[in-house]
């Protein structure tokens, strides 16, 4: 069930700005210190809970947009995108060395079990695999065509992929197998998470939360209710973040930011104070919540979504 939460105070729209960044994904590395990525091979990083940035384009020659960041410890990360875009930081994010490979595909989604193990998903169904820390990536069948868009493991064997036309596979293998997971659903799912080894969420366009007690052999809707028929027709639900098996955040179109406090069986409307796409969530260990967005908005919150402060990066902004 959905609670709509009406507070009138009027959306602040922040009109576009040729010197602003559009940020597609955001990785913390600890409570003060976050690295978001986006358009034209952008990179910016802050040591101050998102005061002040230090910004880099077209890292290593790379112009296209990045899309995607992990880490899987405070020094070791990725970040992909797009046209083959593969990029690996030791060293905390200060540089970044680029992957040698034959990687032409855009790349979506990347995400790291340990330091050596992990996985990429991109257009076409198209799935890479490491097993050596990104030295070498290996081609694995994913059983789709499809544009894959998010990719989670809960452990070195289970994971799962979703993307266009309602696609989720499914593998318990390390991906050496995928199998089709029937969603009977046709929407664009742009992300999915899990808090432990049994549960996680998927979301997506047309306002599509879906979730799953079994590690991702079967999904249910969890937005049935006619409360949200109203809200779903014009939002397309980007990313999903929990903190906890209980609290978690969803964002997307229209400065849109969900909240739960109960696993999702009920999502609170919170006023992100903005019209502007949100598109990726970080929740520190402390739980202060950030979001990033197109236009260089990024959203920030000490209290659980109560408030929300905003400021907008821009490429003039290197301190």
């Amino acid at each position: 069930m959905l609670n709509l939460i009406l507070i009138l105070i009027p959306l602040i729209f922040q009109q576009p700005n040729t010197e602003q960044i559009s940020f597609y994904g955001l990785a913390t590395l600890d409570d003060k210190t976050l690295i978001a990525i986006g358009d034209d091979g952008t990179i910016a990083k802050t040591n101050d809970a998102g005061a002040t940035w230090k910004i880099e384009r077209n890292v290593r020659n790379i112009k296209e947009p990045l899309n995607s960041i992990a880490f899987s410890d405070s020094k070791t990360g990725w970040v992909v995108g797009k046209q083959g875009s593969i990029l690996k930081t030791t060293n905390s994010g200060t540089t970044w060395n680029k992957s040698i490979g034959n990687f032409t595909r855009d790349l979506n989604s990347i995400f790291f079990i340990n330091p050596n193990v992990g996985w990429i998903t991109g257009s076409s169904g198209y799935v890479l695999h490491t097993t050596d820390g990104g030295v070498k990536w290996d081609k694995q069948y994913s059983n789709t065509l499809n544009d894959l868009t998010s990719i989670w493991f809960t452990n070195s064997s289970n994971g799962v992929a979703v993307g266009a036309k309602g696609t989720i596979i499914h593998t318990t293998d390390g991906g050496l197998t995928w199998k089709i997971v029937q969603s009977k659903l046709n929407n664009f799912f742009k992300s999915v998470y899990f808090v432990d080894s049994l549960n996680g969420w998927v979301c997506g366009g047309y306002g599509t939360i879906l979730n799953t007690t079994d590690g991702g052999a079967t999904w249910s809707k969890q937005n049935e209710d006619e409360d949200y028929q109203f809200f779903k027709t014009k939002s397309f639900n980007f990313k999903v973040r929990f903190a906890d098996r209980y609290s978690g955040w969803i964002v997307g179109s229209d400065g849109l930011v969900l909240h739960t406090t109960d696993g999702g069986i009920t999502w609170n409307v919170q006023n992100s104070k903005t019209e502007i796409p949100l598109t990726d969530i970080a929740i520190t260990k402390n739980m202060n919540v950030f979001i990033i967005g197109y236009h260089g908005t990024v959203l920030s919150t000490k209290d659980g979504g109560k408030t929300w402060n905003q400021i907008l990066v821009n490429r003039k902004q290197n301190k």
